[in-house]
């Protein structure tokens, strides 16, 4: 059985509902695909959103490697068959960079005559490849096909356990059993196998999945400025990994995106104009306000109903605005999960909403008999949403096992440095510049995420005007980042020896992009941030 940090395991709920626990799930999980590189174990653990965990031989423990990544081949299947599961452990290919296994899925038959599963259902087996490094992303897939069979016709199960490459290198020999009785054997050529993944229109190297948060620490009119150079970038990441490499929006899962205001978000309090206000809602996006505060909801207002409170509460706490489009507690409805089918989705919002109705009674009943929120009650507030929570509570220090305890957070920069820590995120957009009451600086800002996640890419919008070269503090951060976002030909020019890779609002969002995901996937390979940009954060938050 799958055990994940449970702040993970939420982080991933978008993608992976499977990993919401259940009884079911309590009880059993099946079709895990081992393979071994480079001495290392590791386990498929989903096609599609692919998802592989690095397993400690030692302790049993297995560690999500990230990101995940969408295939468009296995989405198409998906979308069309429905969910693929796991089968034969994978076969390495060094010569070609590959891994090669293969998998399953279920084709139901519409028989009303029918009254067991056998009569109904038809096992369909297919090839996929991929990337012989982490994350290990899918490449392609074949069609879903019929293994031989010994019998007179074709069984409708059969299910393929066991893959081996010949000595001589050039066959695949796969052992299946078929109707759970009858062992058998057959042999494929491995290049036929590799040509019928590798030959279909879609197949390419997945794109990664992220999640990124967008930091606006302005207010007011520079806020509004900020946003509206941001808003092309972040409709770029919202419209999903395939259009880094020339798609139409990716009608598959899709990034994660959170934008987070400094500012008040409330409507005519912020400053960002109400256009600008619209189109930021628009967006596939959760939208949060780092101004939150307990001192908003500390006192029940007069005659105030405890589900009422209780909602005031969960939405401050949580520091939400959740746009149209979302179910409330920031997961997005279907936007994210892209490929799972229809009926699927519905199941599992009626289950999302039933749980939210729980949390708010749960929340209500913790209300009862108070007129205000302290310490005691704070705690027990945040218990009852780090449970519940897809994103961690700005306001709660969310406990990350259950043998430790969730508590308010105080502060607003507190709140703000929780967003960044618990978060999990693969992606910081920020600009190098902040208002003075905002909660942390850009720096600040960067390095809680990078000492809390080495691999987190970091983004920085430099300044509008000339960047100031004795500016410590700003050089510091711009030395930090991955990518740099630039606002001039000669911005362009001067930012250019830092390192980090230049990005001109001249060029495609695309390519941004297209770089970002590559960015991410090379700290992933990276493990480790460079020494010198650790110690350059530890000098920094030691002075507060």
């Amino acid at each position: 059985r799958l055990e994940v940090d449970r702040l993970v395991a939420k982080q991933l709920l978008c993608w992976l509902p499977q990993l919401e626990h259940d009884g079911e799930r309590e009880s059993r999980e099946k079709n895990w695909s081992p393979f071994k590189l480079g001495g290392a174990l590791f386990a498929e653990y989903s096609l599609e959103p692919r998802l592989v965990l690095a397993i400690n031989e030692e302790t049993g423990v297995g560690t999500p490697l990230l990101p995940l990544s969408s295939s468009p081949a296995a989405t198409a299947w998906v979308r069309k068959l429905g969910p693929v599961s796991g089968g034969t452990p994978a076969v390495h290919v060094p010569d070609e960079g590959v891994f090669i296994a293969l998998a399953h899925t279920k084709l139901f038959k519409k028989k009303k005559s029918s009254r067991t599963a056998t009569q109904r259902m038809v096992y369909k087996h297919f090839w996929y490849t991929f990337e012989d490094a982490p994350p290990f992303r899918v490449i392609g897939t074949s069609t879903p096909f019929s293994l031989p069979t010994q019998r007179a016709q074709v069984p409708s199960i059969q299910f393929a356990t066991g893959l081996q490459r010949t000595l001589n290198g050039s066959e695949l020999i796969v052992s299946y059993g078929e109707m759970d009785c009858h062992a058998t054997l057959a042999s494929f050529s491995l290049a036929q196998a590799l040509a019928s993944a590798h030959g279909r229109a879609n197949a390419r190297l997945a794109p990664p999945l992220l999640r990124v948060l967008a930091l606006v620490l302005e207010t007011g009119d520079a806020a509004a400025r900020r946003l509206k150079r941001l808003m092309p970038l972040l409709r770029a990441i919202a419209a999903g990994p395939d259009v880094a490499g020339g798609e139409e929006p990716s009608s598959g899962p899709r990034h994660q995106l959170t934008v987070a205001l400094a500012a008040d978000c409330e409507a005519g309090s912020s400053g960002l104009g109400a256009a600008l206000q619209r189109e930021v809602a628009s967006l596939p996006a959760r939208l949060a306000c780092l101004c939150c505060s307990w001192g908003a909801v500390a006192q029940r207002r007069a005659d105030e109903a405890n589900d009422v409170w209780a909602a005031r509460v969960a939405k401050e706490v949580r520091c939400e605005v959740a746009p149209s489009d979302t179910s409330g507690d920031g997961v997005l409805r279907g936007g994210a999960h892209g490929a799972l089918p229809t009926k699927q989705l519905k199941k599992m919002e009626k289950a999302r909403a039933a749980a939210r109705h729980a949390l708010l009674q749960e929340l209500s009943a913790a209300l009862s008999g108070v007129e205000s929120l302290g310490t005691a009650r704070r705690s027990r507030v945040c218990v009852i949403l780090c449970t519940g929570a897809v994103e961690p509570p700005p306001l709660c220090a969310c406990a990350s096992a259950t043998r430790l305890r969730s508590e308010p957070t105080e502060s607003p920069r507190a709140a703000a440095a929780a967003v960044l820590r618990h978060g999990g995120y693969q992606a910081l957009l920020a600009a190098a510049a902040a208002a003075e009451a905002a909660p942390l600086s850009p720096l600040e800002a960067a390095c809680t995420v990078r000492l809390a996640h080495p691999q987190t890419v970091l983004v920085s919008a430099s300044p509008s005007s000339a960047v100031n070269e004795s500016n410590a503090e700003l050089m510091t951060l711009l030395r930090l980042s991955d990518i740099l976002l630039a606002h001039s030909p000669e911005q362009q020019r001067q930012l250019a020896p830092l390192g980090g890779l230049v990005w001109s609002k001249r060029q495609p969002t695309t390519r941004f992009l297209e770089a970002l995901q590559q960015r991410a996937l090379h700290r992933t390979r990276q493990r480790v941030p460079a020494i010198g940009s650790d110690r350059a954060c530890r000098r920094l938050l030691s002075a507060y």
